[in-house]
């Protein structure tokens, strides 16, 4: 499951809140806290020199911690970094010494989080600016928080199936306390209007595709409203998907390239791998595996772990022999968040191997969503 992710991304780095998840603070209560996470979005390591973080102080529904409440706010670093004395809360600034400590290797990260927050009573959306130096480039962004009436929380928005069938049904579900009258929940997923599902804590819908989730909360203030909303991805291994023969009438513009290929699918004579790469980006990865020999089982298995969340694992396996050209072995379909794991493996049995002799075949197609590749752990 992932939340809202509210970031300002550059080639390196970006910001965003990953607790508490959704973002989320209760009006009028004390002891609360925010973790702030630093992403090195590359393959090599990143410096950060400095960060500050201001939080918005006085008693609006813009504001989070009250005026007189902001110098009781903790900070809690990671090792070797100190808190500048200058300037005052609600400013903390924050640095690395020795300077060393700042640098975050490739797709790693790097916490920091405000405690002891006393929040004010009013419910709104309050922006916790965040700016800090990455390798000498200011990096600057500006992260909402939700605050809702009445104590409300809602949170552990998940299906009870990673990876389904077409036509299967599948089950969201999720947890809402104290919900007030004026705040309203919706549910969409791929393809679908919004559903109202204010009394209700879950949902069964059947999906055709790959599926992303998306369980929102508006609630209506004097001055506006707030929302939160948190998001959750259901695979379908063989997604009715097909398309022949695409004519367009008009003018077109091509946003992305169709796929990028995933370079080191293995020779089809070795009988077991397993590659291991990370999502610089969300995105689908489409694969296949067919096997040339009456003897032979290949299975292709794609294992994601999300930056949070749990993991989930798709298999096809493809038996005895096919025609090269007109029978294509069984496909597979995975939904990858940015900043997953993704762990592909092959493996081949066969009862009666001819040496140096292809046994099977397999495809990988890399499909982004915003920008980025699959890169391979070293």
């Amino acid at each position: 499951m992932t939340g809202t992710e509210h970031s300002l991304s550059t080639p390196k780095a970006s910001y965003r809140i990953t607790k508490p998840e959704p973002v989320q603070l209760v009006p009028g209560e004390s002891k609360q806290q925010l973790t702030i996470t630093i992403e090195n979005r590359t393959s090599s390591t990143i410096t950060c020199s400095d960060l500050t973080i201001t939080l918005p102080a006085g008693d609006g529904e813009t504001d989070l911690v009250p005026t007189n409440a902001a110098e009781f706010v903790g900070v809690r670093l990671p090792l070797k970094w100190k808190r500048l004395a200058s300037p005052k809360p609600p400013v903390f600034t924050v640095k690395p010494d020795p300077l060393k400590q700042g640098q975050i290797p490739g797709h790693k990260s790097i916490q920091v989080t405000l405690h002891t927050i006393s929040v004010n009573g009013q419910a709104g959306s309050a922006i916790v600016d965040v700016k800090g130096t990455i390798d000498g480039v200011t990096v600057s962004d500006s992260l909402p928080v939700a605050k809702f009436s009445g104590g409300f929380v809602f949170g552990n928005f998940k299906p009870d199936r990673m990876a389904t069938t077409p036509y299967q049904d599948v089950t969201v579900s999720w947890t809402c306390e104290k919900r007030q009258p004026g705040q309203t929940l919706t549910l969409r997923w791929t393809g679908s209007a919004d559903i109202d599902v204010s009394t209700d804590h879950a949902k069964m819908v059947s999906i055709q595709r790959d599926s992303a989730f998306d369980l929102t909360v508006t609630e209506k203030t004097k001055n506006g409203q707030v929302t939160a909303s948190m998001r959750t991805f259901v695979t379908v291994s063989q997604p009715h998907l097909a398309v022949q023969n695409l004519t367009v009438l008009g003018d077109t513009e091509l946003l992305l390239e169709p796929h990028v290929r995933v370079p080191l699918a293995p020779e089809p004579i070795v009988t077991e791998r397993t590659d291991t790469y990370t999502a610089e980006t969300d995105g689908l990865l489409f694969g296949s595996v067919q096997t040339f020999s009456a003897t032979a089982t290949a299975d292709l298995t794609v294992e994601v772990t999300p930056a949070e969340g749990s993991s989930h694992t798709t298999r096809v396996r493809a038996v005895g022999g096919h025609d090269e050209l007109f029978e294509p072995g069984p496909p597979i379909a995975v939904a990858v968040p940015a900043g997953s794991k993704v762990k592909i493996s092959w493996s081949l049995k066969d009862t009666q191997p001819v040496p140096d002799i292809q046994a099977f075949a397999t495809e990988l197609q890399w499909q982004p969503i915003g920008v980025g590749t699959l890169v391979r752990s070293s």
